[in-house]
């Protein structure tokens, strides 16, 4: 979601960064990730987007660690948890700046 908001955000012109900034969070579900980026605001999407980069790093380090309890304790790791590697790879794509320079 923050890749494709992110390259089509760029395609508007003149666009306040802080009407991109709540429109990104009114666009996402009512998960624990919009909670935790709507705690502050955010003065821009870059500085959005790297709140967003740190919560989906600890988040994909919990589940790493997850994986590595349940690997020891001999239990089935949840298809899910599998992923984490393929989400990761996807999240690089996505541009460090929401803002031309």
């Amino acid at each position: 979601y923050l890749a494709r908001f992110n390259k089509e955000s760029l395609q508007v012109r003149d666009l306040e960064p802080s009407f991109a900034v709540t429109a990104l969070l009114s666009g996402l579900k009512k998960t624990q990730f919009k909670f935790s980026l709507m705690k502050k605001n955010s003065a821009n999407m870059e500085e959005l987007l790297k709140r967003a980069e740190k919560y989906i790093n600890a988040e994909e380090a919990m589940n790493t660690i997850k994986i590595k309890a349940l690997a020891d304790s001999g239990k089935v790791i949840p298809k899910g948890l599998h992923r984490v590697e393929e989400k990761r790879e996807r999240k690089k794509r996505i541009p460090k700046c929401w803002w031309p320079r």
